[in-house]
C-alpha cells in the first residue's frame, strides 16, 4: 500500500468532515447559524491547504542548512559505548568530522 503524505491525509480529513457536516446540515430540519459558520470554516480550511504547496512554510535555502547545537549536544549526551557503536568512530574523531561540514 503506497505511502500517503501528510498533507494529502489532512485533505482527505477535511474533504470527510464538509462532507459529514453537509449531509447533518441537509438531515436537520432547524437551521443553525453556527452550522452555516462551521461549514464556510471548513471550505476555507480546505481552500487553504490544497492551494499551498507546503504545509510548513520553508525558509529560503532551508534544504542544506543544519542546527548544529543540537547535533553538539546529542555528540555530548550520548553514552561512550553508545556512540562507538552507533557511528563506529571515537566522539573526538566524530567532532572534528562535524567540524569540518561547519
Amino acid at each position: 500500500m503506497p505511502r500517503t503524505s501528510e498533507k494529502a491525509q489532512i485533505e482527505q480529513a477535511v474533504t470527510t468532515a464538509i462532507e459529514t457536516h453537509a449531509m447533518s446540515m441537509l438531515l436537520d430540519s432547524e437551521e443553525d447559524e453556527h452550522d452555516y459558520e462551521l461549514l464556510e470554516d471548513l471550505l476555507m480550511l480546505d481552500f487553504i491547504v490544497s492551494n499551498h504547496r507546503y504545509l510548513y512554510s520553508r525558509k529560503y535555502g532551508s534544504a542544506g542548512s543544519h542546527n548544529f547545537d543540537v547535533l553538539d549536544t546529542v555528540i555530548e549526551e550520548y553514552p561512550e559505548s553508545a556512540f562507538k557503536s552507533l557511528f563506529r568512530m571515537q566522539r573526538p574523531s566524530f567532532k572534528q568530522l562535524v567540524e569540518s561540514f561547519q
